[in-house]
């Protein structure tokens, strides 16, 4: 079964989002969201991934997500009273122009709707009973997951970090560094790409093209898996999380030692043969 901690940190607001599901026939299914900006896009992805009706598996799980985002910028497009365009602006002058457009009534609403808000994305499916799975990342939330048995390497996402002096996204959002701050995209948003984003600075530059790992492992051998938002990350390795990945509390106070002041929220799984 999933263990889970979720904590507020040193935070006013809980951002993060999580959903478990076992089916109590081999396969199970995660996903973790850091929200930012707000919580409502971490909410939303969270909820839809979650809904009942949409049993989403290894092959499907990507194709979901893609239309969970589609799904989301309709819903901001038409909060701005754009319902006939046909994709996002695509340079920075047509997405001022669609802003100014909108009334600041519209404003108000579409701030209160929490569109401006983003998220990071972590999907897995695992099927325990052959031994395999995938993992679905966009953002820097990560995934670890290890067979345990000598000579078997540990596995994990790749973190969606923009890099200093490099342009980013479609309409090439300019990438920043202060001294003693992290790369930013337009200088705000610090993660590379990420569900949702839809302000005015923000609209069209974070791509939201996720990346895509299968899993693999021998049943007939122990194997661990830990899933969490990067308020874990910045303050934790991806060895020590697999070696505690039977107690979360364990790896949640580890991040707090080690200083983290962020939302914490980590999923967790010890399979054993």
């Amino acid at each position: 079964m999933w263990s889970t901690v979720q904590t507020h940190g040193g935070r006013e607001y809980q951002e993060d989002r999580f959903w478990t599901h076992n089916d109590g026939k081999g396969i199970m299914r995660a996903v973790v969201c850091d929200g930012h900006g707000g919580f409502e896009a971490s909410e939303f992805v969270t909820r839809y991934l979650s809904n009942p009706r949409r049993k989403w598996n290894m092959e499907t799980a990507s194709s979901t997500l893609s239309r969970c985002v589609n799904v989301w910028d309709r819903k901001c497009l038409r909060a701005l009273g754009c319902q006939t365009l046909r994709s996002f602006p695509q340079t920075e002058a047509e997405r001022k122009k669609l802003f100014n457009a909108a009334s600041d009534e519209c404003l108000r609403i579409y701030e209160r709707h929490g569109y401006i808000s983003g998220s990071t994305v972590v999907m897995v499916y695992l099927d325990t009973k052959a031994g395999i799975g995938r993992v679905i990342n966009l953002g820097d939330s990560r995934a670890t997951w290890k067979t345990m048995k000598r000579g078997e390497r540990l596995h994990a996402t790749k973190d969606h970090k923009p890099k200093p002096n490099q342009l980013w996204g479609p309409i090439e959002g300019k990438i920043t560094i202060d001294p003693g701050d992290s790369a930013r995209i337009n200088g705000d948003l610090a993660v590379g790409r990420a569900f949702g984003d839809n302000s005015t600075d923000l609209m069209g530059t974070v791509p939201s093209v996720p990346d895509m790992y299968d899993v693999k492992w021998d049943p007939t051998q122990e194997f661990r898996m830990v899933i969490a938002t990067d308020g874990l990350w910045d303050d934790v390795n991806n060895s020590f999380s697999i070696r505690h990945a039977k107690d979360p509390q364990r790896l949640e106070h580890e991040a707090r030692k080690q200083g983290s002041t962020d939302n914490v929220t980590i999923v967790s799984l010890v399979l054993k043969p």
